[in-house]
């Protein structure tokens, strides 16, 4: 796999993981799949919110939160969603970001 530059841009991270997708054969995933696995991951990092945050943690749960990994895994899984949808994130960023600024807030 290419090396990322020493700070990527969001299209270089997006280009990142289409590669990694398309070496794993993980290409081959459906659009639903890829969500769902998407949505699990989000899970684990709510998971590991209410363990940084000391919420009802289960039975024997003594280590430290991995918020770092699972955020990291979620934000994977939105550059795979994004590729799969052919939608440049930079550029939906962008848009949207144009109508949040300029909406008015109650």
């Amino acid at each position: 796999m290419a090396e990322l530059p020493l700070r990527p841009t969001l299209a270089d991270l997006q280009a990142d993981m289409a590669r990694l997708v398309k070496e794993r054969g993980w290409d081959r995933n459906s659009l639903s799949d890829e969500y769902l696995m998407f949505v699990e991951e989000v899970g684990e990092l709510a998971k590991e919110i209410r363990r940084h945050e000391r919420m009802h943690i289960e039975a024997g749960a003594s280590r430290e939160p991995d918020l770092e990994g699972e955020l990291a895994d979620v934000f994977n899984y939105v550059l795979n969603l994004a590729n799969k949808l052919e939608i440049d994130l930079e550029q939906a960023y962008r848009r949207k970001m144009k109508i949040t600024v300029n909406r008015e807030w109650r």
